[in-house]
Formats: structure tokens, C-alpha cells, sequence
């Protein structure tokens, strides 16, 4: 297996598409940053819309799945691959693991940019703590796992990258709409975008006084972060790993490779 996986990971070194999204995907990601982060500081942006920080994320996590995990299906190398002596399971694990290792650290590096970025220009801001906010960033990495296991288990049953980068980049499109308009559609984190909102979700409460000058705002929000939260996020995502990739060997292996 260590020969397909050197394999795998040499092709995708030379993957020019790979390296073209993730440009993109960090451009958008700064464009955002710089144009929202003057403002209200860092803390502030993280404080009124942390989606910025795994939207474009969770495209190129869909995106990066589709390349690796269906790459060479449409070239039969499979075939060739077990006849030279490697097992199915072999064959899946690989790409499994290649699709869901490369996927989830793109999108998790993405997710940081509005943080390494703003805060040297912007500063951080007294609106969060910086340290629970780093925690929760932190924990960001279960569910991008978890989405990139879950992609990776259909790219085995779609077996086109073409039509794989369109699934992903549609979980991209749906995230913010989905969001926007099912807000408490999920209360836990069994999906793996409202647990990356429920990461970046803090208790707020705003205090109003008059003044000379009209009506002055004070916002103020909790920075730390539940135990429960932490727990959730961590069992639930191993979990669901675990299942998405039993069930995607188990379509898998009697799936036909031509």
C-alpha cells in the first residue's frame, strides 16, 4: 500500500489544478479578510461572521477529494494496480486516506488565513479572547475530516472527479444558504458544516445607552468554549470517519473497476 500511496502523492504533485484552486480559494479568502477586517478588528469579524473562515474551505476540501480520490479511475489504473498484486482493500485505503489527509489540511490551512492575515494588519481586537478562539480554530480539523471521509465514501461510488468536483463545490455553494435559511435545522454536530458553525458560534448580549451624540451599542460576547462542545466534536467526527469509511469500502469492493 505505501507504494500506491508514494504513487498517488507523486501525481499530485504534478497536479497543476490543485495548486490553481487553492490560489484562488486563499485570494478569496484575503480579498475577505482585508475588505471586512478594518473595521471591527479581527475578533470582531470572527465575532459577526465566522463562516468567512470555512466556506471557501469546505470548497476546496470537495474539490481536493473529487482530484485525488477519482483521479485514475477513468484511466483503469486500479486494474492494474491489483493485477500487479495489491488487494482492493489495499487499492481503497490508499486513496482513502490520500483523498481525506491532502483534502481536510487544504481546506483546515485555508481556514487560518483571516487570522495569520488580520491580525498583523488589523490587530485582534478586544471583542474574543484570542486563546479560546484559537482553541475552537483548533478543533476545526475534526470536521473537516469527518467532510472529506463523507466525500471520499461517494467518490468510490461516483468514480469521476469531474462530477466529484461538482458535488463538492455544490456542498460549498449550500453551505452559506443553508445556514442562512435553516439556522436551527441542526442543533447538534452530526453535520459537519453546523458543526464548524457551532465552533465559531459565541453567547452575545448588547447594552444600549444614550449619549449626546444619539444612541451607543455595547456588544459584548463569550469567548470560551463549552466542554460539551469539545467532547461532541471530537467523538462524533471519529465516529462518522470510521463509518464513512466502512461504507465506502463496502460499495466499494463489489463495485466493478472498469
Amino acid at each position: 500500500m505505501k507504494n500506491i500511496i508514494r504513487s498517488i502523492l507523486y501525481e499530485l504533485i504534478r497536479t497543476k489544478l490543485i495548486y490553481i484552486l487553492f490560489a484562488i480559494f486563499a485570494l478569496m479568502m484575503v480579498l475577505v479578510t482585508v475588505f471586512n477586517g478594518e473595521d471591527t478588528c479581527i475578533s470582531g469579524l470572527y465575532l459577526t461572521d465566522s463562516s468567512v473562515t470555512f466556506t471557501f474551505p469546505i470548497f476546496m476540501v470537495g474539490t481536493a477529494v473529487g482530484i485525488i480520490s477519482c483521479a485514475d479511475m477513468k484511466d483503469k489504473v486500479g486494474n492494474y494496480e491489483i493485477l500487479n498484486g495489491h488487494s482492493r482493500l489495499q487499492y481503497y485505503l490508499a486513496r482513502f486516506i490520500c483523498s481525506v489527509t491532502v483534502a481536510s489540511l487544504l481546506g483546515y490551512i485555508l481556514s487560518f488565513i483571516p487570522m495569520v492575515l488580520g491580525m498583523p494588519i488589523f490587530g485582534w481586537g478586544t471583542k474574543l479572547d484570542f486563546e479560546c478562539v484559537f482553541v475552537r480554530h483548533i478543533l476545526y480539523i475534526f470536521p473537516f475530516i469527518r467532510l472529506a471521509s463523507f466525500l471520499a465514501c461517494i467518490s468510490f461510488l461516483v468514480k469521476n472527479s469531474f462530477a466529484m468536483i461538482a458535488i463538492g463545490s455544490a456542498v460549498g455553494l449550500s453551505t452559506p444558504m443553508l445556514l442562512e435559511f435553516f439556522p436551527d435545522a441542526s442543533d447538534s454536530v452530526i453535520l459537519s458544516i453546523y458543526n464548524l458553525k457551532h465552533l465559531m458560534s459565541f453567547e452575545t448580549w448588547e447594552i444600549y445607552n444614550l449619549s449626546s451624540s444619539g444612541i451607543d451599542r455595547y456588544r459584548s460576547a463569550v469567548s470560551s468554549l463549552p466542554a460539551n462542545l469539545t467532547v461532541s466534536t471530537m467523538v462524533v467526527s471519529l465516529v462518522m470517519i470510521i463509518a464513512y469509511l466502512l461504507i465506502g469500502y463496502a460499495l466499494f469492493r463489489r463495485s466493478d473497476l472498469s
